[in-house]
């Protein structure tokens, strides 16, 4: 899981952000940091349980992250079941620092509330996206609670 985690910022810009044709729907992750820190937040959005936590993720998004909150939006995001992986980059170096055992040593979260386990699953992460949104409505909002090692 080191490498996967150093190698995520990286790997991100080579990640397909196109728009698809037809259906897409809009996903709003919002993070919050318990100790109000600011930092840079990075997204990875995963779409399958066999790159669940791989270098390639299926998009990967970053935002700031100002006095512990911040929303990155995935625009254009084909119907289906995803899990995010958010991490607080608080030195800069673009990846989610890790000890030398691979334990994360930077704030980290999962969707759909799933506890700070590094081991946590696909599955136990995952929600359905649906192309279906109200006009005014921000489409599929997932909340992450960033959590220290």
């Amino acid at each position: 899981m080191r490498t996967t985690f150093r190698n995520l910022f990286v790997l991100g810009g080579c990640v397909t952000i196109g728009s698809f044709a037809g259906e897409s729907a809009l996903l709003k992750v919002v993070v919050e940091e318990p100790n109000r820190s600011s930092c840079q937040v990075y997204v990875a959005v995963y779409r399958d349980p066999g790159s669940w936590l791989s270098e390639k993720p299926f998009r990967f998004e970053n935002q700031r992250m100002k006095l512990g909150f911040g929303t990155v939006i995935v625009k254009d995001l084909p119907p289906g079941k995803y899990a995010i992986l958010a991490y607080c980059d608080f030195n800069g170096n673009g990846r989610l620092d890790e000890s030398s055992d691979g334990v994360p040593q930077e704030p980290y979260g999962f969707s759909k509330g799933g506890p700070g386990s590094y081991e946590m699953s696909f599955s136990s992460a995952a929600f359905p996206v649906t192309s279906k949104r109200e006009a005014s409505g921000p489409g599929e909002v997932q909340k992450i609670l960033l959590l220290r090692p």
